[in-house]
């Protein structure tokens, strides 16, 4: 059987409540889900007892938008956390203090959206998205809602991709302490989507063995978007290091409408014994 242990709800990013998320994997016929949404667990209580009824195995997760100094650049990296418990008091403190970074930016992405686009109503946008960790889809997506852009795709390519206008870069955690903060609440830290931080297999390799010697994991190896020869160098890369592999369609509903959970793009499969070892 097949699982999916990258998604999203509307706590984050996503467009599906955390129990309309569990009652599609139920749907897909999914063996086992990771709730993953980013910097917050704030869904996986709903989610469980949505996932307890349907006999689904929840894998409570989180994804942290981090930091990675690379010498010449910094580049933001996403840690997956996986069997996290989404209870431990110090766990949440840090995501509040995370919050509290991202907030700031969100603030400021504001500012220059009104200086350069269109004026926002602060509560209004807030409003819209009360459930949610406020990130740049959400901006795209009011744009689009408003009829400045006709896509979200269009926001970001001209105000929020990074080197845009209205993009901020993010401050504060660093994957390595992203990696400890999940450590510390029981979960497993992955390195999400490698490719998507558009690294040589060198350089690539040479972060990995880094992020390892801080606690490290894992490296999602499946992924909606990965082409063959994507594929096949992350499971070498994860042999090579000795870390689990991992996989995941990254679903997000509506923000992502080609990828289905499950099967991603259509071709996905996630095999279930990529959470075996989540679940020993």
């Amino acid at each position: 059987m097949a699982v999916d242990l990258h998604t999203h709800s509307c706590c984050s990013d996503g467009s599906l409540t955390p129990s309309e998320l569990m009652e599609l994997a139920y749907e897909k016929k999914l063996s086992a889900i990771a709730l993953t949404d980013h910097d917050t667990v704030s869904g996986i209580k709903e989610a469980k007892k949505v996932a307890e009824d349907l006999s689904i195995t929840l894998i409570p997760g989180i994804e942290i938008s981090s930091l990675y100094d690379l010498g010449n650049v910094v580049k933001e990296f996403h840690i997956l956390g996986l069997g996290v418990d989404e209870t431990d008091v110090q766990f949440l403190k840090k995501l509040e203090q995370y919050g509290a970074l991202r907030q700031e930016r969100n603030e400021k992405m504001l500012r220059l959206i009104s200086e350069n686009v269109c004026n926002i109503d602060k509560d209004e946008f807030y409003a819209r998205f009360d459930r949610s960790v406020i990130t740049r889809a959400h901006f795209a997506q009011y744009l689009y809602e408003k009829g400045i852009v006709s896509s979200v795709k269009e926001a970001f390519d001209r105000y929020l991709g990074d080197g845009k206008p209205c993009y901020i870069p993010k401050e504060g955690v660093t994957a390595k302490e992203a990696i400890t903060c999940i450590r510390e609440a029981g979960g497993h830290p992955v390195l999400a989507h490698p490719p998507q931080y558009r690294l040589s297999l060198t350089v690539l390799d040479k972060v990995i063995k880094d992020l390892k010697e801080c606690g490290l994991e894992g490296i999602e190896v499946v992924y909606s978007t990965y082409t063959n020869a994507q594929e096949r160098e992350l499971r070498t890369l994860a042999v090579k290091n000795e870390l689990h592999m991992t996989g995941g369609s990254d679903y997000h509903g509506t923000p992502k409408p080609d990828i289905q959970l499950g099967t991603g793009l259509g071709n996905l499969y996630v095999p279930d014994a990529f959470a075996n070892w989540l679940l020993a």
